[in-house]
């Protein structure tokens, strides 16, 4: 979920979305995994189909709908992936003031969640732009690939984005009080977080009441709830900016 810079919004739409043309990522809003991660995972795996629609709130008004899918697998040098895409447009009333239509893929290792290949379509206002990333986890290098600039970057041996984040979230078994470590791709490059298991909270929402375990990211502001039950569904993620927050509730599962 993102808002552009010149619009005096820090950060990004929900998941899928911490870039700077927004950051934070879609949204708000983790492997080996990192070496220094130890957390126990579940047996539990993301299903393919599985579609998560949320209605995105900029503090009271509603601003957007962003549907997150786990389309199918696929191989890329000859690692099983899972293929995410999620679709963040503003809603018509909202488009009249700022108008987005952003598109993001994202590749994620089967067994450790991390991005292997991430392909951005950003449509903000009058800004667009396609960003493809390429990350060779086994050589630490990562290739990406911006308005006609390429760089190659060194990668540490796991890399998220924020649209992995919620899915690997759901493979943890999450306790309050947890600390988990994070190296997270950003326009800035690869950057260092760790967020914490603060509760477990109630959180309603337009399908029924979760129990939900509230993780905060304090430094991009960005808070996770993970539903505490089989479905380990992300219920809302919340990412503050200089003019409120920006709220993302799940409304429908398909």
């Amino acid at each position: 979920m993102m808002i552009r810079k010149d619009q005096q919004i820090k950060k990004s739409w929900i998941f899928p979305s911490v870039t700077s043309v927004a950051r934070a990522a879609r949204a708000v809003c983790v492997l080996l995994i990192f070496s220094c991660l130890c957390f126990k995972i579940t047996s539990g795996e993301p299903r393919i189909g599985e579609k998560l629609i949320y209605d995105v709130k900029l503090g009271m008004i509603s601003a957007g709908t962003q549907v997150v899918c786990v389309a199918d697998k696929v191989k890329i040098s000859d690692h099983e992936t899972y293929r995410i895409t999620s679709h963040t447009t503003t809603t018509p009333f909202f488009s009249i003031f700022y108008r987005m239509d952003n598109h993001i893929e994202t590749l994620i290792d089967c067994e450790t969640f991390s991005i292997r290949k991430m392909t951005k379509e950003i449509n903000e206002g009058s800004f667009h732009r396609k960003d493809i990333m390429l990350f060779d986890l086994e050589s630490g290098r990562g290739f990406i690939q911006r308005d006609g600039y390429a760089e190659t970057i060194n990668i540490p041996p796991a890399v998220l984005d924020i649209a992995s984040i919620p899915y690997y979230l759901r493979e943890l078994d999450l306790k309050i009080g947890q600390v988990i470590s994070m190296d997270i791709i950003t326009d800035g490059g690869i950057k260092k977080y760790a967020a914490v298991v603060e509760s477990l909270d109630q959180i309603k929402t337009p399908l029924m009441k979760f129990k939900a375990y509230r993780v905060v990211e304090k430094t991009e502001k960005i808070t996770v709830w993970i539903a505490n039950d089989e479905s380990r569904l992300p219920v809302k993620i919340q990412i503050g900016t200089n003019v409120g927050e920006i709220t993302g509730i799940l409304k429908k599962v398909e």
